[in-house]
């Protein structure tokens, strides 16, 4: 009987311990949010404050929050989100994450 319990208490305490190691494989993320802010600005929203940037008002806002969401897709952000704000068909704000270093 005695045997019983020390096996189970070992596999209870390799259980509990392999999930105190699986939790420092987290990763942790900078997250990001960019939206049509108003006629002809988007606006991108990081950890470090908030970014306004203008356009042509000849481009649609959802090709420039497309030619946004590439250049940042370069820099290592990804989309994880999108959101439809109004009665629009394509999306109006973005939502990404980046790893951080």
């Amino acid at each position: 009987m005695k045997l019983k319990s020390l096996i189970l208490t070992i596999c209870l305490s390799l259980f509990a311990l392999s999930g105190l190691l699986a939790q420092d494989k987290y990763e942790q993320y900078e997250y990001a949010v960019v939206e049509y802010a108003s006629v002809a600005k988007i606006s991108v929203t990081t950890n470090s404050g908030v970014k306004e940037t203008t356009y042509s008002k000849g481009q649609t806002a959802e090709v420039e929050l497309v030619k946004k969401i590439e250049e940042m897709s370069k820099e290592g952000w990804e989309v994880y989100n999108v959101n439809h704000q109004g009665p629009t068909i394509s999306p109006s704000i973005y939502y990404l994450r980046k790893k951080k270093n």
